[in-house]
């Protein structure tokens, strides 16, 4: 056996010395989390893009991003120089103003009455998000711990049933309170009036996992099981809040397998202070955690080193524990329960998301805290890290001996200490090499050697569309990063492609050289305080055409025809629409040219490949033409399309191309499709959320807010639809909230239909339902006969898996009409052993001998017992069944309770085996008579008697 190790609860003493020792450490500094790092500077109308380029360069900082139509310009500077580079920019003649990049704060707060104690939240962004992202969809983060208090007012309800791996159990109860603390870390109850906020704060239910008995201590055949049954049981997020510094192969192993179920990791790297490996921490794919305090420094108690992925709070953390109370503890497990918390409401927000994406968006948007080797990416940044957008696929690489730590694509990165540019190559859209003043198509290619201050170099080639013309010389930016012990990796250049101008002084001729400098510079990151820059020179030599050394131009190599402009499309329209381009061509050569090909793209699709009916048009020297394109139908792909006209004379080679950008939208609202599919739930149950997109016939989304009604399409088992299943869609979605069926079956789909849109049926999807027949033989008896009865109890579930549907226990009230039942037996089908039956206060009851003596669906019971009747009439056998061998969640009963018939005693009584005597001083009476027995009235009738 293992010891995991668990974090340390601050009781009153130890909470004492801790604050004595770390004074400092009491209260959140006024700066502990502001950004400050980055400057907005709006620049002077007018200038061009290298005049913008010159001004940021001259002026300090790199820039992130812009916002073109407002000339304003993100600048991300080193905070210990931002008051000096902001200085800087204020006074510039060609900026209008300049401030800090400041954060916005949210102005919802949760109700939550201990949330001011929660500093761990902001600390993270969450008060960024709170209030402002609501989950489309729902995850499960599996607690693999000591089980969970699911009766705690700040959980209940956010509980489902799992799986205890020590007793067979649902894992709902928790004897040592350490399951309790992560739960209500990762997802408490949000904006009660109870208790605290959770990480996620909606859309994320519990399901725990029992691996830890009372005192924190677990084998790794049981993290093993957990690990496996959580992945197969719907898991979207795995924390395991324990570690031990021993590697296993088989632990892995299932680390490997949950990880091919698209299920994120979580782990705790541990509270031992010691810079060595631990595990599952340092698995391969799991986010091993690390802790911090509120000052993002490595906490005093965390161990760090190779199976530290990322950080996360892990000092006076406020949570619940068991008999509905809530503390504060420390240690990793804390830190462990928030990264699993972000990780599982990122999967609510967006279902579609993979464990890769999830993972790489956590490390790429974590801020810098410590060093790499105390917390990996960073320390968690959850609001940055949901408005990603990147699709990078990260897998955690784990610790020896399966990895070497990282991948690390947060914000450590070597700033480069020289950079040397080389081998400059010219590439052109015509057969002969060379640049063509005046004119579009040019592009040049730049490849430029880093070195980092590791001693690692990479190269990076950046290929710049040109447009020769007089003017000065550009500044061309890049920024570049080098990742531990790999290659130089590269960022994309601040002025994109595109927007750069080649320029040149104007006076080109034959045997003149000119020269143009670049300058290429890489600004301060965090392990750098000075900015690198170098630069190079192209020279233009005329009349020769070399690639292999500096570019050339010449006015001899110009192209024949050249595109020059495309009318329409307008700037927006919608997909199905039918276009009509023009397209405007300039003949650059001596003579006359005819064209032979006119063609139009969007984006890599053919518009049409003809223009107008008849000839192509002839253009005259240093003349314009134009050809319309009929026919130009507009596909199904919305977003920003590029419109690219392509023209040609045949007799030499395809002249450059033009393009035009378009913004497609959705087309007319045709069809329904389900956006989120209902998923199998149990009878009585919410479903989680259905959504039904209203789109286009090519499948986009619409901003239609029409009335969408969902309704059982395939019932199998006659169920009833409950819930609000009308509602008016919003931005293209209806979203069905509250819907349940009371019946189980499997194999149930839902219909959704909309005046003049087509329907959509949904996937197959079950209602569980744990159920159970009884039945009894002989099915009569006599009054006061003994009969010896066999009662069947058949395990009768619909859907579930796992354990859920198990039955492990029978109980039989036995009926007021007959006796004490004796020579009790229990036989089970299948390999199932049951105890021997009891009978306590009139109740049979027999169950599995072993956790795992469960019947599964279609097994059953045979209870055989002997009982005397001693009553007549129908006597019902009320049988019930249970989940577990501790007789603990009941089954509903499928059909009728079993019923024995008591039959009265003989069949007739006449009177003639019977004598009454009356007397009377009337001349005649009439006497009526009945006979009786013990078993009821048999027989009777009357006499008539005359005096004599």
């Amino acid at each position: 056996m293992r010891r995991m190790t668990r974090e340390r609860v601050n009781s009153t003493l130890i909470f004492a010395v801790f604050c004595a020792l770390l004074l400092s450490f009491t209260s959140l500094p006024a700066n502990a989390q502001s950004a400050g790092s980055s400057l907005l500077v709006k620049l002077a109308p007018g200038l061009s893009p290298v005049q913008q380029a010159e001004v940021i360069a001259r002026n300090g900082g790199l820039e992130i991003s812009s916002i073109p139509a407002l000339r304003l310009h993100v600048i991300q500077v080193a905070p210990a120089d931002l008051p000096q580079i902001l200085a800087r920019y204020q006074a510039d003649p060609q900026v209008v103003n300049a401030e800090e990049n400041k954060t916005r704060q949210s102005q919802a707060f949760p109700a939550d009455p201990l949330y001011p104690n929660q500093w761990s939240l902001p600390k993270i962004g969450w008060d960024q998000v709170f209030g402002t992202v609501t989950p489309m969809g729902s995850a499960i983060v599996a607690v693999l711990d000591t089980g969970v208090d699911a009766q705690h007012p700040d959980l209940a309800g956010n509980v489902i049933p799992g799986i205890s791996i020590l007793d067979g159990s649902a894992g709902t109860t928790d004897p040592s309170g350490h399951g309790t603390w992560v739960a209500g870390i990762a997802a408490a109850q949000t904006n009660t009036l109870e208790g605290i906020a959770g990480v996620a704060y909606a859309g994320v239910r519990i399901m725990p996992v029992t691996v830890l008995d009372a005192n924190g201590l677990g084998q790794d055949s049981d993290v093993i099981a957990g690990v496996i049954w959580a992945a197969d049981n719907g898991a979207d997020v795995i924390v395991m809040a324990f570690s031990n510094p021993g590697f296993s192969q088989n632990l892995q192993d299932a680390i490997d397998y949950a990880w091919s179920r698209n299920v994120v990791l979580v782990a705790a790297t541990g509270n031992d202070a010691f810079n060595t490996a631990t595990f599952p921490a340092g698995d391969r794919s799991v986010m091993g955690v690390s802790g911090t305090d509120p000052y993002d420094t490595l906490a005093l108690f965390s161990s760090y080193g190779p199976s530290v992925f990322i950080a996360a709070p892990a000092t006076d953390i406020q949570t619940t524990t068991t008999g509905d109370a809530y503390t504060v503890i420390s240690g990793t497990s804390a830190s462990a329960a928030i990264v699993a918390g972000a990780a599982a409401f990122m999967k609510a927000v967006d279902p579609t998301l993979t464990n890769g994406i999830i993972v790489g968006r956590l490390a790429r948007m974590a801020d810098p805290a410590g060093t790499q080797d105390q917390t990996g990416n960073g320390r968690i940044n959850m609001a940055r890290a949901l408005a990603d957008t990147g699709t990078d696929f990260v897998q955690p690489a784990g610790a020896p001996p399966v990895g070497a730590g990282g991948p690390f694509v947060g914000p450590y990165r070597a700033a480069a200490v020289n950079m040397t540019v080389d081998s400059l190559t010219a590439s052109t859209n015509f057969s002969t090499p060379g640049l063509i003043m005046g004119s579009t198509g040019n592009s040049v290619t730049i490849k430029v050697t880093v070195t980092s201050i590791n001693g690692n170099q990479g190269t990076k080639q950046f290929v710049v569309a040109t447009t020769p013309s007089a003017g000065s010389a550009l500044t061309f930016q890049v920024a570049g990063s080098s990742a531990s012990g790999g290659g130089v990796t590269w960022n994309a250049p601040t002025v994109a492609p595109g927007q750069i101008t080649f320029t040149h002084d104007g006076n080109i001729g034959t045997g003149a050289a000119n020269q143009i400098t670049f300058t290429v510079s890489v600004a301060s990151v965090p392990a750098d305080t000075q900015d690198r820059s170098d630069s190079f020179t192209v020279t233009y030599n005329a009349g020769n055409n070399n690639t292999a050394g500096p570019l050339t131009a010449g006015s001899l190599k110009r192209y024949a025809l050249e595109i020059t402009g495309i009318t329409p499309p307008a700037t927006s329209a919608n997909a199905g629409d039918t276009l009509s381009p023009v397209m405007t061509i300039a003949n650059r050569s001596t003579a006359s040219q005819t064209l032979t090909v006119v063609h139009t793209n969007l984006s890599g699709t053919a518009f049409s490949s003809t223009g107008t009916k008849g000839s192509m048009p002839t253009i005259a020297a240093g003349s314009s033409g134009t050809v319309i394109l009929t026919g130009a139908t507009i596909g199904g792909s919305t977003g920003t399309q590029t419109v690219t006209g392509t023209a040609a004379n045949g007799t030499t080679a395809t002249a450059p191309q033009f393009s035009k950008n378009i913004t497609v939208n959705a087309g007319t609202p045709r069809q329904l499709n389900f956006g989120t599919q209902p998923a199998s739930t149990a009878a009585g149950a919410t479903i989680p959320a259905v959504s039904v997109r209203i789109e286009d016939p090519f499948g986009n989304l619409t901003g239609s807010t029409a009335s969408v009604s969902i309704a059982i399409q395939s019932n199998p088992s006659s169920g009833t639809l409950s819930g609000t299943t009308t509602v008016n869609a919003s931005g293209g979605v209806a979203t069905f909230g509250n819907l349940s069926i009371d019946q189980g079956g499997v194999g149930y789909t839902l219909q959704a239909t909309s005046t003049s849109l087509t329907s959509a049926t949904s996937s197959a999807f079950d209602i569980t339902q744990t159920r159970f027949t009884a039945s009894i033989t002989p099915l009569s008896a006599t009054y006061a006969e003994s009969k010896t009865y066999t009662l069947t109890v058949t395990n009768a579930s619909i859907g579930g898996s796992g354990a859920s549907n198990l039955l492990g226990c029978v109980t039989v009230a036995v009926p007021a009409g007959f006796g004490t039942p004796t020579s009790l037996s229990a036989i089970a089908s299948g390999p199932n052993t049951w105890t021997t039956p009891t009978v306590t206060s009139g109740v049979i009851t027999t169950h599995g001998q072993n956790p795992g003596d469960r019947l599964s669906v279609s097994q059953n019971v045979a209870i055989t017992f002997t009982a005397p009747a001693t009553a007549a009439g129908a006597q019902t056998w009320t049988t019930s069944a249970f989940n577990t061998i501790a007789c603990g969640t009941a089954f509903t009963v499928s059909g009728s309770q079993p019923s024995v018939t008591v039959n009265k005693a003989g069949t007739t009584t006449t009177a003639a085996n019977k004598t009454a005597t009356f007397s009377s001083t009337d001349q005649a009476v009439t006497l009526t008579a009945s006979v009786t027995s013990d078993a009821g009235t048999v027989n009777q009738g009357s006499v008539t008697t005359r005096r004599r």
